[in-house]
């Protein structure tokens, strides 16, 4: 918990990183869907795949997690 408070969005990793921000998402199946959405963005990223084609595998990937888990209907 205190990590979490002490989190700072302006300087949030050990190296200087052009963009700003945190995450924490305190469920534990993000971790089943974050997997999925991070392998999309790398093929994307690798030319393997659309940027449209990740964010629906993403989604869908979330959207059954979170359906399976009883956090949505």
């Amino acid at each position: 918990m205190k990590a979490i408070e002490s989190a700072d969005p302006n300087d949030a990793s050990l190296r200087k990183v052009p963009y700003s921000g945190i995450q924490f998402v305190g469920i534990p199946e993000f971790q089943s869907f974050g997997t999925v959405v991070g392998q999309a963005i790398e093929g994307v990223v690798a030319g393997q795949t659309s940027v449209d084609a990740a964010l629906k595998a993403g989604n869908a990937a979330a959207d059954r997690a979170v359906k399976q888990a009883g956090y949505q209907k």
